[in-house]
């Protein structure tokens, strides 16, 4: 862990606070925000979870001996007896949330301010673009770090951490880990959650980038209240960076530019209109017997046009790969070894087609809701298969739109579906099931219900017909499911590959 001395003092300068009790003299040892670890000298935070707050054990948190215990503003007021009686310093703040990234950030040196960090939101492609972007900085000889859904990669090595955007403890340990790893460049997976729940906070973000929005996606209320709460906090990334690459044919273009605020550099890319990028003749084509996808884009003051070959199916990767192309000639890389980069893209668990013969095809792919169902399914046409078989659920505790939308879009677009388990959180798969059939039974789709994730998947694949391409979708590469407060361990992609192994001894195929 990165360490220095410092007191209390000096730890909490990028944070507002009222002393409460206490003069902050003491040195400052660590940092802590579970209330199980905290240590003699930690500066601890506490913080007002789903599940639980802290609050309700500081007096357990002060017997630890921490320097100084950060509480909320209103908690304090309420509990002025209880503050008065603790035996070490209090300070209050407005946001617990936003203290514990100030705090996070000073104990790990302010990382960011040594790296040109690079943001991506947006409801689809995130993982895609970070990864494009990462791929292209790497391909140009440059040292980077990414942090997103697919864990963290820094130089080649590969970090697990469970959420698209970590909390800011560990988001800040993170760029402080690329820092001394000699990382030059930082892309940043910010998702909607991870911008309101103040994880991006202190992260000085150079460049960024909006893809678009989906107003079905991310609303419940174990997300985002509302459409505008969700908007809302995607534009929060336009608020804190320098340089802003915005979507231009999205609709909430203006919203967008507006929320970057005066005086910030903002570069539109599109087909439509005149933005800075634009980009012209999207047409699809087998290279080499691979589907691919590809594009031209022109910068408007004429001093970049280029075509761009795309090493994936499916034209909704055009706005993934053209804002990555304009954040690639905004950090001045040799356009030849971008292109390059792009047509040997891989991404784990996003249009992943882990296995591929004539007989038998495996995609692993992260989609969760009706549009990216859609999408995928239709790129996946591209392979011309006999069939595709589509294992897939819908997450718990999420907008119920999404269930029948889900069930829509596999009853049109795929030949067989198997309907199984997602991430269930904390709803009965039975209710989730019936929200998908309500879609699914409108279409006259052919399917099947296998409750159990792994008994699908290993059906789908072992009782697949010659020439099927079996997609499954959903978790991607998450490696567990989410079920009533348990986190599940299970990989898609390793699982599918043992079942691939199964099928090959079934069918004589493992010699071949």
């Amino acid at each position: 862990m990165y360490n220095r001395t410092m007191n209390t003092k000096e730890i909490l300068k990028k944070t507002e606070y009222e002393i409460r009790k206490g003069s902050l003299d003491r040195e400052a040892k660590g940092i802590a925000f579970d209330n199980r670890k905290v240590k003699e000298g930690d500066v601890f935070v506490c913080i007002k979870g789903v599940l639980f707050d802290t609050h309700s054990v500081v007096r357990e948190i002060a017997e630890k001996d921490p320097s100084v215990i950060v509480v909320s503003r209103d908690w304090a007021d309420e509990h002025k007896d209880v503050v008065d009686s603790l035996p070490c310093d209090v300070v209050s703040v407005e946001d617990t949330r936003a203290a514990k990234a100030a705090v996070s950030c000073v104990w790990y040196g302010d990382p960011s301010s040594e790296l040109t960090v690079i943001g991506v939101t947006g409801s689809k492609g995130k993982t895609t673009t970070s990864h494009m972007i990462m791929s292209m900085i790497e391909k140009a000889g440059r040292s980077v770090g990414m942090v997103g859904t697919t864990g963290g990669h820094i130089n080649g090595k590969e970090y697990h951490f469970g959420t698209t955007t970590p909390d800011s403890d560990k988001m800040q340990e993170i760029l402080r880990m690329m820092v001394d790893e000699g990382c030059e460049y930082a892309v940043v997976e910010a998702s909607s959650q991870g911008l309101k729940m103040h994880r991006t906070d202190q992260i000085d973000f150079d460049y960024g980038v909006f893809l678009n929005i989906d107003k079905g996606d991310h609303v419940s209320p174990t997300e985002h209240e509302s459409f505008e709460d969700y908007l809302y906090c995607k534009s929060l990334l336009m608020k804190m960076s320098k340089t802003c690459v915005i979507n231009q044919d999205d609709a909430h273009f203006e919203y967008m530019k507006n929320a970057a605020g005066p005086g910030k550099k903002v570069y539109g890319y599109g087909e439509n209109g005149d933005p800075d990028y634009k980009v012209s003749g999207v047409y699809e084509r087998i290279v080499c017997g691979k589907p691919c996808v590809g594009f031209d884009i022109a910068r408007k003051d004429g001093g970049f046009r280029d075509d761009i070959l795309i090493g994936l199916p499916g034209t909704f990767n055009v706005v993934n790969a053209a804002a990555a192309v304009a954040m690639a000639d905004l950090l001045g890389l040799d356009m030849g070894k971008v292109k390059q980069s792009l047509t040997k893209i891989r991404v784990i668990g996003r249009l992943d087609m882990i296995y591929r013969t004539p007989d038998l095809s495996v995609c692993i792919d992260y989609a969760h809701n009706g549009l990216s169902t859609r999408n995928l399914l239709k790129a996946l046409r591209s392979y011309e298969p006999k069939r595709i078989v589509l294992v897939f659920g819908c997450g718990g505790d999420r907008d119920l739109d999404r269930r029948p939308e889900m069930g829509r879009a596999a009853g049109e677009l795929a030949d067989f579906s198997i309907i199984t388990s997602e991430h269930n959180r904390f709803e009965e798969f039975s209710d989730i099931l019936k929200g998908i059939k309500l879609g699914i039974d409108q279409t006259g789709g052919d399917y099947i219900v296998i409750e159990d994730r792994k008994e699908a998947i290993r059906k789908a694949i072992l009782d697949s017909e010659k020439g099927d391409l079996v997609a499954v979708i959903g978790i991607g590469n998450d490696g567990c499911q989410h079920d009533h407060g348990k986190n599940i361990p299970h990989d898609d992609i390793e699982f599918s590959r043992q079942m691939i192994r199964e099928w090959e001894k079934k069918t004589g195929k493992e010699n071949e």
